[in-house]
């Protein structure tokens, strides 16, 4: 029988934490309204909170 994987608690944060991170700079420090915008220099603060997403998925696939 196969041993189903759950969610860790350090995955829940990171996961949770980038969300909030994706609201706190689209509503306080970035505005996009065109799709040209965001190569701009004040969008790489999507950056963050993309890392650390691109973390908590590798740490869930790779257990």
């Amino acid at each position: 029988m196969e041993k189903k994987k759950s969610i860790n608690t350090a995955e829940s944060i990171l996961i949770v934490g980038s969300f909030f991170m994706f609201l706190y700079v689209g509503h306080n420090l970035v505005f996009i309204n065109e799709l040209s915008h965001f190569f701009e220099r004040d969008s790489l603060w999507f950056l963050l909170p993309l890392i650390t997403l691109v973390i908590a998925v590798h740490s869930y696939l790779k257990r």
